[in-house]
């Protein structure tokens, strides 16, 4: 099963959702096994947060495990807590 670890950065947002859909998606054509970071996130919103889901179900749709980790951003985490998520955001 070929790994890939991956990062995003800055904001996760309606105003960059679609770059942050295409990134997933090539994380998800790369390997089997993907942990995206968030570390580096500094601003979630909703639209985001769905992008996240969506290429999580997606990756699972192709058979393939996709978890983001160091998901510490307040509001990222906030939305986490507030859904049946949690397995798939690692703080």
């Amino acid at each position: 099963m070929e790994k890939v670890t991956t990062s995003l950065k800055g904001k996760i947002t309606a105003e960059n959702v679609q770059r942050i859909r295409r990134d997933l998606a090539d994380s998800i054509s790369k390997g089997d096994n993907i942990n995206i970071c968030c570390r580096a996130v500094d601003k979630t919103d909703l639209a985001g947060f769905n992008a996240l889901v969506i290429a999580h179900m997606a990756a699972v749709r192709a058979n393939k495990a996709l978890q983001y980790i160091n998901c510490q951003e307040p509001k990222l985490a906030d939305f986490i807590s507030q859904t049946q998520f949690g397995h798939v955001f690692v703080s």
